[in-house]
């Protein structure tokens, strides 16, 4: 055990038991009365100190916890009163009179989100059902969250259609149509009314191997041409 405690807890405790002590007799120890007793009324003024600082703690923490609700109570109630201010302005003939008079900005019109980036990398990877495990990277402006469009064809002809939405950069197709020796697919990210490029053509060539079906080849190559991809947005 430290002779000097570190944690105050325990200086307090120490000095609480060593006070009586040095008390009875201190010059049996080597000090004088007066040392004694200050030692003692050193401790007591500590431990009340201490405790004086235990109940300002804790009357802070609660009166922060107490500024914080009514500081968020008051932010919603002036935005009830904004949004009540802002639809009576809106249907007055002058709007900008109706802000002017209540003292606060006319509404600024949102600014449209960014558009997604456009998925590049695409793997595959096929499971013992025949499933197709679809992963992709995607390079996405900050704000909003994008989700993404899986439009999928058989062969190297025809119009893209949609078979999934993904809200992260991967998709299983569990739809591959039986006996499918090649698909295509094509993938596009979207956020809110905005619409990313559509990824390059990514295919996939099947044929049997020893456990059955497996991915012979796959590439990416150019585009889809403008009325091949038909997603829902």
């Amino acid at each position: 055990m430290a002779r000097v405690p570190t944690k105050v807890q325990d200086l307090l405790n120490l000095c609480g038991t060593l006070g009586p002590v040095w008390s009875a007799a201190p010059a049996s120890l080597g000090i004088t009365p007066l040392q004694a007793s200050g030692f003692v009324d050193a401790t007591a003024q500590a431990v009340e100190a201490v405790a004086e600082q235990a109940a300002a703690k804790k009357a802070a923490e609660s009166a922060t916890s107490t500024a914080r609700s009514k500081v968020s109570d008051l932010r919603s109630n002036i935005a009830s009163v904004i949004r009540s201010i802002d639809t009576f302005a809106l249907a007055s003939s002058d709007p900008a009179a109706v802000w002017a008079a209540a003292q606060i900005p006319a509404p600024q019109p949102r600014t449209p989100s960014e558009p997604p980036g456009q998925a590049f990398q695409v793997t595959a990877t096929l499971d013992d059902e025949g499933n197709i495990t679809l992963k992709w990277k995607c390079q996405n402006p900050p704000g909003g969250n994008v989700v993404y469009s899986v439009t999928r064809r058989q062969g190297t002809s025809g119009a893209f259609v949609q078979v999934g939405i993904s809200g992260k950069r991967s998709f299983t197709d569990q739809t591959i149509p039986a006996g499918s020796p090649v698909v295509q697919y094509v993938i596009r990210g979207y956020r809110g009314q905005t619409v990313g490029p559509a990824s390059a053509i990514f295919t996939l060539q099947f044929g049997q191997g020893g456990g059955g079906l497996v991915i012979t080849s796959a590439s990416t190559e150019g585009e889809a041409k403008a009325g091949e991809v038909k997603a829902a947005a």
